[in-house]
C-alpha cells in the first residue's frame, strides 16, 4: 500500500530526525524513498547557492539510506514549497507523504508549521503527521524502535460519512503493517444533540451502537483485536483524549471534501487533530472508484 514514500525537508531539526529512522517504514512495505527540498523563491535566498547545497546534504541522506538497503531519489526544487510538494508527490505518483510537525516541546501546543498545514489542506495523497520526531531524548536506536510500532494500535474515530467508510476499507489491510488492535470511536455531538428530545437522542444512541456493533464484527473478521467507544462531546475534544489516554499509536481519519480532481478541504475536525493531538496522525482522502 505504501511502496513509495516522500519525505520532504526544510532541513530543520525535525525533519533531520525523521531521515534517522526512515528505514522503519519499511515495515509498512515501504521500496522507495524520495527526499524532496523546494527552495523557497520568496525568501529572497540565492537559488543556485542553495540547490547547490541541498543536493550536497541530501546527497549523503541517499548514500546513507542506499547503505542500509532503501532504494531513494533525491529532488531539488525552486519555488512555492507546498506547490511544489503537492505537484511532485502527484507527478512521482507517491502513495504517502511523511510530514514533521514543528513544535516547542510535546506537553506544549503543537504547530504543524504553514507549509505543512497547506500542504494537507491541498493534498490528494495520504498524509502522515509525524509527532514524535519532536522528541528530544530519543536516539536513533530507540526511535527505530518507537517508529516500527507506528502501526501497532490505530485508533479510527467515524462519523459514519463517506470519507470515514473510506478509511474503514482501507484498515482492512493494516494488517500487513502490523497492527494488532483498533478502537472505533464515535462521538454524539452535543451541539447536534441540544436540538432533540430526549427519546430522539436515544433513538440516536440505539442505532450508533447497532453502526459499531457492525464494525467491530466487520474488523473482527479481518483478524484485528477490536473496541468500540460511543462517547458524547465535540469530536475534536473527544477524539483528543482518547488518543492521549490510551495506549493508541495512530491515529487515522478521513478528509473532507469536495471536487477531488481539484482541491483537498480538511474538515475542521481532521484539521484540529492533525494539528494538536500528541500522537502521529494519518489523513487519508477519498478513494477513487
Amino acid at each position: 500500500m505504501f511502496k513509495k514514500i516522500m519525505f520532504p525537508t526544510d532541513f530543520s531539526a525535525t525533519s533531520n530526525r525523521i531521515y534517522s529512522y526512515i528505514e522503519s517504514f519499511k515495515d509498512i512495505g515501504m521500496e522507495e524513498a524520495l527526499l524532496v527540498h523546494v527552495v523557497d523563491t520568496r525568501e529572497g535566498a540565492d537559488i543556485r547557492d542553495r540547490s547547490l547545497w541541498a543536493t550536497e546534504s541530501l546527497s549523503k541522506e541517499k548514500e546513507a539510506l542506499e547503505a542500509a538497503g532503501i532504494r531513494t531519489k533525491t529532488i531539488i526544487l525552486a519555488g512555492i514549497p507546498f506547490v511544489e510538494l503537492n505537484n511532485t508527490a502527484e507527478k512521482e505518483d507517491v502513495s504517502l507523504v511523511i510530514l514533521a510537525a514543528h513544535g516547542k516541546s510535546m506537553i506544549e501546543r503543537m504547530f504543524l508549521g504553514s507549509v505543512t498545514e497547506k500542504l494537507i489542506y491541498h493534498s490528494k495523497k495520504p498524509a502522515l503527521i509525524e509527532k514524535r520526531a519532536l522528541l528530544e531524548g530519543y536516539n536513533k536506536e530507540s526511535m527505530l524502535t518507537v517508529m516500527k510500532d507506528t502501526f501497532r494500535h490505530v485508533l479510527y474515530p467515524t462519523d459514519w460519512s463517506d470519507c470515514a467508510k473510506d478509511v474503514l476499507v482501507r484498515l482492512k489491510s493494516f494488517k500487513e503493517f502490523g497492527t494488532e488492535m483498533i478502537t472505533v470511536l464515535h462521538v454524539m455531538d452535543t451541539r447536534h444533540l441540544k436540538y432533540h428530545t430526549e427519546s430522539r437522542i436515544e433513538e440516536f444512541e440505539r442505532i450508533d451502537i447497532e453502526k459499531l456493533n457492525e464494525v467491530e464484527a466487520e474488523l473482527k473478521g479481518y483478524g484485528f483485536n477490536v473496541k468500540v467507544i460511543l462517547t458524547v462531546g465535540r469530536p475534536f475534544a473527544e477524539i483528543k483524549r482518547a488518543a492521549r489516554e490510551s495506549d493508541v499509536t495512530l491515529v487515522a481519519m478521513g478528509v473532507h471534501g469536495k471536487g477531488f480532481i481539484k482541491e483537498m478541504l480538511l474538515g475542521s475536525t481532521a484539521e484540529k487533530i492533525a494539528k494538536h493531538a500528541f500522537k502521529p496522525v494519518l489523513l487519508l482522502s477519498h478513494i477513487d472508484e
